[in-house]
C-alpha cells in the first residue's frame, strides 16, 4: 500500500493505520475512562491523558513503507507523528472536549515484534555498528539475553502543571517526566526552576494536579523469573559510555581475547574495573 503515501502526510497515514488495525477503537474506549472520572473541568483542563496501544512494526511495513522505516529507525519521531494523529482523532470526535494541547497525550507505544532485518545478537554489536556508520539514530532492537537480575520499581512524576505566578499574565505549561528517571529520593524528576515563556517569571507547581507513575525497567519483568530466556524490544541509547577511547579500545581488544568464554572475559572485566577493590 505504498501508493498511499503521496499527497498524504505521515500524520494521515498513522490515522489511516488506526483505523486499519482497531488503535481508534481502543484510543476511544481509553478517553471514556477519563470521561468517566469525577473531577472538575479546569483539572481536566490540567492534566496529562496517558494512551496505550500496541503496535506490530512489520504489519506496519507493508501497510506503508515510509512510516514503518521511520517508526523502526526513528522511534521517538514516529512516537510524535503517532501523538499528533491521537490528539487530532481526541480533539475532532471531541471523545475528550477539555483536552487543550497534544503535549497533553502521553503516548505509550508498546511493540509487538519488529523485523528481523534490525534483530542483533547484542547491544554492543549493535552499537559498534552505529558508531562504525555514524548514525546518530536510535533505532528499534531486539535482542535475547538471559535474565540475570531485575531493577526494582522506581516512582517518578509522570506529569504536573505549573502557572505563571505574575497574576497579569495567565500562561501556564505542562511538565512531563521520563518514565523511571528521578533526581532525588522523592521521586520528583521534572525541573523545579521553569520560567514562564511569555514573561520571563519563575512558574509555580500546583500540586494538586500531579501525576505520580511507577516504572519498572521492561513490562515483561513481571512475568519472568531470574534465569530465564526473555526477549526485550528496546531503542539504544543515544549516550554512549563517557570513557576515554583508550580504555575502550582495551576493553574491545579484552572482549576479542576472551569471547569463547563469557565468564573469562566477566573475570577480567571485574580485575580490570576493580582489581584495587
Amino acid at each position: 500500500m505504498d501508493g498511499q503515501t503521496k499527497g498524504s502526510s505521515l500524520e494521515e497515514i498513522a490515522f489511516k493505520w488506526m483505523f486499519h488495525c482497531g488503535i481508534v477503537k481502543s484510543l476511544h474506549e481509553q478517553c471514556q475512562r477519563y470521561e468517566n472520572e469525577s473531577s472538575d473541568n479546569k483539572m481536566r483542563e490540567k492534566r496529562i491523558y496517558r494512551i496505550i496501544f500496541t503496535i506490530d512494526a512489520g504489519e506496519l511495513l507493508d501497510f506503508d513503507v515510509q512510516l514503518g522505516s521511520v517508526v523502526c529507525n526513528q522511534p521517538e519521531k514516529g512516537k510524535e507523528i503517532f501523538q499528533e494523529a491521537c490528539f487530532i482523532c481526541i480533539q475532532t470526535l471531541n471523545w475528550i472536549p477539555e483536552i487543550m494541547s497534544k503535549t497533553q497525550v502521553d503516548l505509550q507505544m508498546r511493540y509487538l515484534s519488529i523485523p528481523r532485518f534490525i534483530s542483533c545478537s547484542s547491544v554492543f554489536a549493535l552499537r559498534r555498528e552505529l558508531l562504525e556508520s555514524g548514525s546518530r539514530s536510535m533505532p528499534l532492537f531486539c535482542t535475547v539475553g538471559i535474565v540475570s537480575g531485575m531493577t526494582s520499581r522506581v516512582n517518578y512524576t509522570q506529569s504536573t502543571w505549573f502557572q505563571c505566578i505574575n497574576n497579569t499574565c495567565h500562561s501556564s505549561s505542562i511538565g512531563s517526566g521520563c518514565a523511571g528517571y528521578s533526581n532525588n529520593p522523592g521521586g520528583e524528576n521534572i525541573s523545579g526552576d521553569m520560567i514562564c515563556i511569555s514573561c520571563g517569571t519563575p512558574l509555580e507547581e500546583d500540586i494538586s494536579c500531579r501525576i505520580l507513575g511507577v516504572y519498572v525497567r521492561a513490562p515483561v519483568a513481571n512475568n519472568v523469573t531470574k534465569v530465564n530466556a526473555c526477549p526485550i524490544l528496546s531503542m539504544v541509547p543515544q549516550s554512549l559510555l563517557e570513557a576515554s577511547k583508550s580504555k575502550f579500545c582495551k576493553i574491545q581488544k579484552l572482549y576479542e581475547d576472551r569471547k569463547s568464554s563469557p565468564w573469562s572475559f566477566a573475570a577480567s572485566l571485574a580485575y580490570f574495573f576493580g582489581g584495587e577493590a
